[in-house]
């Protein structure tokens, strides 16, 4: 090493030029020496070649070249730790970005390196977030679809592991507008990543109640795209954000979209071609979920909706298959919950809470297929029983057709369900 040392940072600068070989054996080797050699240069020099690893892995989408750029970040950080320790700000962010990478032989080699030197993912991110936002924030901006779908992809895990208020003045109009356009293949991560910042971000829109119902719009715009594929993660991304941001309250604008979807009188579907069902089917399920998440809390809307909502899912879950039927009992659990019960009783009517009971009868809770199915259904009930105890629509009539349902489910052939209707008929009192 004593030898070595003074000529150590050329070296390294050599080698880094080196690592673009044609031999994969070559470049490969090249990586490990200059993990090694990376003891010996200054901070400088490693950050200069941690700079060059980051414009080969950044910079272009050769598969090889970035490759390369993962085994000797891995190189460093196995051979020299102590040295990518002091210079993990200038690192770190890229190998994060790089776990992402959709090559997953790629992929693998950054986790290793992740995880070698995180102990909590979560902490870590917050730690770099400035460093990750300033990459991520180009890398969204870049002409390659796989950067902007990488970097989308890398923006929602830093989104589940913390608040993104701060951020969000440089990331938001980045976001919004690599949604606009045309769709091409990975737009879908853009759109996943909308609804799961925004919510992250809350704080942001205090008193920007203008820009929510922007995002909403957009978010609706995209729910309308032929493309079914992508299609379906805009209508899902369309309902968690409305379902996150309550006080939107747009409901009334996306209904007669989903209600169409689920109808299936939707002008957009025009390929009825037998191999595109299975995808139609999927942008049914997400549609029926979607309406649950975006139903209203006003009270007065769910007044004048909420007998279109019954009708509409009552009529979808006696006549659709396994998956679209789980949407919508999702969908009947949300609407249920956010039944404004307490503040009036005209937000339901008796002959909708007839007709969503014989529809969860047929549709779920008698559906001896799928235990799954009566599992959710069950759910369902209990969230319906428990919701409308203590208030005026707690009738005879409603409590008569309760125990014909529940007296249906007791002859169930699992205790499971059985048990728990002959619980639920009791509280009946």
């Amino acid at each position: 090493p004593a030898v070595v040392r003074p000529y150590s940072d050329t070296f390294l600068r050599t080698l880094g030029a080196a690592l673009k070989d044609k031999s994969p054996a070559v470049r490969k080797s090249y990586a490990v020496a200059a993990g090694y050699l990376s003891r010996l240069v200054t901070d400088a020099a490693l950050v200069k070649f941690i700079e060059r690893l980051d414009g080969y892995y950044l910079g272009t989408e050769e598969e090889e070249l970035r490759s390369v750029s993962a085994i000797a970040a891995r190189e460093i950080s196995k051979n020299a730790s102590d040295r990518f320790k002091g210079v993990a700000s200038a690192i770190l962010p890229t190998v994060f970005y790089g776990t992402f990478d959709s090559n997953k032989d790629i992929s693998g080699v950054w986790k290793e390196v992740w995880e070698e030197h995180t102990t909590a993912s979560s902490s870590a991110v917050k730690l770099y977030s400035i460093e990750m936002v300033k990459l991520l924030s180009a890398q969204l901006t870049s002409a390659s679809w796989n950067a902007k779908k990488q970097s989308a992809l890398s923006l929602k895990a830093m989104s589940e592991a913390m608040d993104m208020t701060a951020s969000m003045d440089v990331l938001l109009p980045l976001v919004l507008d690599g949604l606009s356009g045309r769709t091409w293949q990975g737009k879908e991560h853009i759109v996943e990543l909308l609804p799961v910042i925004t919510i992250s971000s809350k704080l942001y829109f205090v008193g920007k109640q203008e820009k929510l119902q922007e995002i909403a719009k957009i978010l609706l715009r995209e729910s309308k795209k032929v493309n079914k594929q992508y299609r379906r993660y805009s209508i899902d991304a369309l309902g968690k954000f409305l379902d996150g941001f309550p006080e939107v309250d747009y409901y009334v604008e996306v209904k007669s979209m989903l209600i169409s979807i689920l109808e299936n009188d939707d002008d957009d579907d025009t390929d009825d071609e037998e191999h595109d069902k299975p995808l139609q089917l999927m942008v049914m399920a997400s549609a029926a979920k979607a309406l649950g998440l975006s139903w209203t809390t006003n009270t007065l809307l769910q007044e004048q909706h909420s007998a279109e909502f019954v009708s509409c899912v009552s009529k979808a879950l006696v006549r659709n298959v396994w998956n679209v039927r789980t949407a919508l009992l999702e969908s009947l659990e949300k609407f249920v919950t956010k039944l404004n019960l307490k503040e009036s009783v005209a937000v339901i009517s008796d002959e909708s809470i007839s007709q969503l009971l014989s529809s969860l009868l047929e549709g779920s809770l008698q559906d001896f297929k799928y235990v799954a199915l009566r599992n959710q259904g069950l759910e369902v009930l209990k969230t319906l029983i428990k919701k409308i105890q203590g208030t005026a629509i707690d009738n005879a009539a409603n409590k008569a057709k309760l125990r014909e349902v529940l007296n249906a489910v007791k002859q169930d052939p699992l205790p499971s369900i059985s048990e728990v209707a002959a619980v639920l008929e009791a509280s009946l009192t």
